[in-house]
């Protein structure tokens, strides 16, 4: 999904004039899965000559991004993300559960399911 959403990512941050950081967050420091999404970004930064952040780090990313200020979230959207049942609080996918941080303001786009 990151990958699908990263030409849409890049030509907001250019419009905006805002600062791209990925972050890889992850509760058990197993960086390796999320390896080639961060190939890509970088890929694609050095071809528009863009500068992209990359943070590593081994941590819950929900207690981490509520810390931060001024970000915004962008994130693709499909149905699954309209339902809230009380299994996404413990759900271990992302997606599903940063509709519920109020602090920061998200940018959904939409993606097919």
């Amino acid at each position: 999904e990151m990958e699908t959403l990263s030409s849409s990512v890049f030509d907001i941050c250019e419009t905006l004039n805002l600062k791209l950081s990925l972050c890889n967050y992850d509760t058990e420091g197993d960086f390796s899965e999320k390896k080639n999404i961060i190939e890509h970004y970088e890929t694609l930064a050095n071809l528009h000559s863009f500068k992209i952040k990359i943070k590593e780090k081994k941590a819950n990313p929900i207690r981490e991004l509520r810390v931060e200020n001024d970000i915004l979230h962008i994130a693709p959207f499909d149905k699954s993300i309209m339902y809230k049942p009380i299994a996404n609080f413990f759900s271990q996918n992302f997606s599903r559960y940063f509709l519920g941080i109020e602090k920061h303001p998200k940018l959904l786009i939409p993606i097919e399911d």
